[in-house]
Parts: C-alpha cells; structure tokens; sequence
C-alpha cells in the first residue's frame, strides 16, 4: 500500500524490479548517507597496531561471515602473496567464519602475511593507512565502505557484485575483477604488477575529494 519503494542503489532497484514487476515505476533509489567529517575525524584518531614501514598494505573490515568470501580469497592470493613478498593483509571484524579463516591461513602458510585484527571500535585509521582497500564479497548490495575508503583517498579491489560498477569507476579510481577465484588471483596479481596504476587511482581520489 506504500506510495514508493526506496532501494540502495539503482542497481538494486533494477534487480527488485525485474523479481518484482508489479512494482516497476514504484520504486527509486538513494544511496547511503555517510557522515564523511566524521569518518575523515575518527581516521586522524591513533592506530592501535601500527603497519609496518616499506610494505604494501591491503585492508579489509567486514563480519567474517561466508558471503564475504575471504576463505575464497586467502586461497586466490597465496601464490600471489608468495611472489609478492612485500604484501600484507589485515582484515578487521569477526564473526563465524574465523577459525575456518584462521585454518585457510596455516593451510597456506601465511601467517603474518594476512593478520585477522578482529573487531575494532575504530577501523578507519586502517582504512586510511592502507594502499589498497579488498572487498571480495560472493555478493552485495550496495556497500558503505565502498565510499568510506574513497573519502580517504584508498582505492578499492572488489569482486563484481550488484552494485560494483555503478559506485566505482574501474581502472580510473578502483579495480573491479570477475567474481571467481581465478579472476580474483588474476586481477590482483596484474593490480600488483603495475603498482604505478594503484598510486594513480590514489591521486586521482585526493584531486576529486578535493574539488
């Protein structure tokens, strides 16, 4: 009986539309509001485990729950974390998934290359300090951290889901990969080979933040 529906994202709204076609022409969509001064505050807060110097540092904060497919993930970056040696992993939250995460770490030995920091109160000076934000997710709506890690200037590394292509720009700010283990390790592995590529898409977001 509503007059409109709201989705998260259009996307969103084209998917319900198309499950739902009763309700085509009813529905529209808004983004999530972010308090961006707040985020960009609480990132200028101290880190409690400070990142060590001369590594390329990856980050993640997520519930370690199955859908967000970090299992998938440690698998797919193994041989590329064993040829790149200077990269490291730290995944912020926690959640059922965390002993088989802990058990896909020690099967690939790669203890103290991916660091399960577990819940933070404050994640964001992570965020802030990393090089590259991953969201490897099987599927999503339309994520906030999305647009967190834009606000402080750190590209993104995500899997194709529903809304991917539309909040981020492939190739020019952030870098999108097929959503399979091979197109993640594929993607990832070519990411790292021309880390001249990451530094553009980070200058590119402090240009655009700052217009």
């Amino acid at each position: 009986k509503a007059d409109k529906g709201i989705g998260v994202s259009r996307s969103v709204v084209k998917s319900f539309e198309t499950l739902n076609p009763d309700f085509e022409g009813k529905t529209d969509y808004c983004y999530n509001f972010l308090d961006y001064k707040k985020i960009i505050e609480k990132s200028n807060e101290k880190q409690t485990e400070k990142y060590p110097d001369e590594k390329f540092i990856c980050f993640s904060a997520c519930r370690l729950s199955e859908e967000k497919g970090i299992v998938r993930g440690i698998i797919a970056f193994a041989p590329v974390l064993r040829e790149h040696k200077d990269v490291l992993w730290y995944i912020a939250g926690d959640g059922p998934e965390r002993e088989n995460i802990e058990s896909a770490i020690k099967a690939e030995n790669l203890e103290g290359r991916i660091i399960l920091l577990g819940n933070q109160s404050n994640p964001y000076p992570y965020m802030k300090n990393a090089d590259l934000y991953l969201s490897l997710s099987f599927h999503e709506a339309a994520p906030m951290v999305y647009m967190e890690a834009k606000a402080l200037h750190v590209p993104v590394f995500s899997t194709e889901t529903s809304s991917s292509y539309e909040m981020l720009k492939d190739g020019v700010e952030d870098f999108i990969c097929e959503n399979s283990k091979e197109g993640i390790r594929n993607k990832f592995n070519e990411v790292l080979n021309d880390r001249d590529i990451i530094s553009a898409a980070k200058k590119r977001l402090m240009e655009y933040c700052a217009g």
